[in-house]
């Protein structure tokens, strides 16, 4: 018999509590960071998401002479400053009529995905102008 393949059983009671202690230790670790990674995950959704309203009712606000005036190619540079955020990767201005006005588009292709399973998420943020 091998000596390292000894039973539960045969340990002492130092070694029997102190694995004891090491498993629930890991235990009460790994919950911890399970909660933590699932709360920091919802929190930076929830930034993000209100950092995108803010930026959609500062464009709103920009754009609202641009409809007023049927000035289009104002509003495409108004939408060209999107640029700055990478994460942002189409914009779109519609009217009144619902009709499209004025849009930006990345020009860099997105990967397809191999499964569809793997779409990436999308966040559509939509901030009416009453005009």
């Amino acid at each position: 018999m091998n000596r390292f393949s000894t039973k539960i059983n045969d340990w002492s009671i130092k070694s029997k509590l102190t694995m004891i202690i090491i498993l629930t230790s890991l235990t009460v670790l790994l919950s911890l960071f399970l909660v933590f990674s699932l709360t920091q995950r919802n929190f930076l959704r929830n930034a993000l998401l209100q950092e995108l309203q803010i930026l959609a009712q500062d464009l709103s606000g920009n754009c609202a002479a641009t409809l007023i005036f049927d000035d289009t190619q104002t509003a495409s540079d108004i939408l060209r400053t999107l640029r700055a955020k990478p994460q942002i990767i189409n914009s779109s201005i519609y009217g009144k009529d619902k009709l499209l006005f004025a849009q930006y588009e990345k020009r860099a292709l997105l990967p397809q995905p191999d499964h569809p399973c793997q779409q990436s998420s999308a966040l559509d943020i939509f901030s009416p102008l009453d005009i």
